[in-house]
């Protein structure tokens, strides 16, 4: 009698744990600081994507990421469209570290303005646009207090064919459905 409590008592578990859902697709966010340029262009970064679970410590997201970098003398902003492939080492654990690597197409604007002269190239009030396809990667610390909700936080480096390179200090969250 008390072998079959016990044995119910540890099967019970597994069973229940089996019989939820599988939260397969997940809707991400985040907010945070953006570093450009030589380090003189700071400003704000913010994103949204929609992710797909591969496997349990495997996901795929597509999204799109808008950045602004106010200035005195110069200031940017640019919008982009990325696809990241994320490895979490820990799945099922509520404290996780995951690694997103991807690619992204971005337009970058830059403007000058007026009666400042950046460089021997370019005029005071000119503003140069330029597309650029390059690389992202993404450490992060994750905090999961639901099975569906998740916190996230940590450095984005993206480098592109143009040498624009971007560095963005974020938080943020995923809910999975």
């Amino acid at each position: 009698m008390i072998r079959s409590f016990l044995l119910v008592a540890m099967l019970l578990p597994l069973t229940i744990l089996r019989a939820q859902p599988t939260l397969t697709h997940g809707l991400r966010t985040d907010v945070g600081l953006a570093f450009t340029g030589s380090g003189d262009l700071y400003g704000t970064s913010v994103s949204a994507e929609y992710q797909h679970r591969f496997i349990d410590h495997l996901y795929g997201g597509v999204g799109g990421r808008a950045l602004y970098f106010p200035g005195r003398s110069s200031s940017a902003y640019a919008f982009s469209g990325e696809a990241t492939l994320y490895a979490v080492l820990a799945p099922r654990s509520p404290v996780s570290v995951q690694l997103g690597v991807g690619t992204y197409v971005r337009h970058f604007t830059f403007m000058a303005q007026r009666f400042f002269q950046i460089t021997p190239y370019y005029d005071a009030g000119e503003t140069e646009r330029e597309w650029g396809v390059g690389y992202t990667v993404k450490p992060e610390l994750v905090i999961r207090p639901l099975p569906w909700l998740a916190f996230h936080t940590g450095p984005m480096l993206q480098n592109d064919t143009q040498g624009n390179i971007v560095w963005v200090m974020s938080i943020g969250s995923t809910a999975r459905f």
